[in-house]
């Protein structure tokens, strides 16, 4: 299992402009080696800064479109108790 995390500080190397195209970015790359049904998605809204367009909860539709346009659709939603937030995406 590979949780990506939504820190800006993992995603990209410029924290303040980091968005949801680069959190997708990093989606992409792990499910390219290890398979879909190996990612997660993980969010820390209340201590670490988050992507520009990800800023709370009700900004994770912005992730949700991203990854639809690049291919991905929501035929599951996973919430595991070890993760705060944990989505996993199917490649169509």
């Amino acid at each position: 299992m590979a949780q990506v995390t939504l820190y800006t500080k993992i995603i990209g190397e410029d924290t303040k402009n980091v968005s949801s195209k680069e959190v997708s970015d990093v989606i992409d790359y792990i499910v390219n080696r290890i398979g879909i049904d190996h990612v997660g998605i993980d969010s820390d809204f209340d201590s670490a800064p988050m992507p520009i367009d990800l800023q709370d909860a009700t900004q994770l539709p912005n992730l949700d479109k991203e990854l639809i346009n690049r291919g991905y659709n929501k035929k599951r939603n996973i919430y595991n108790f070890k993760w705060k937030h944990f989505k996993s995406y199917e490649k169509s």
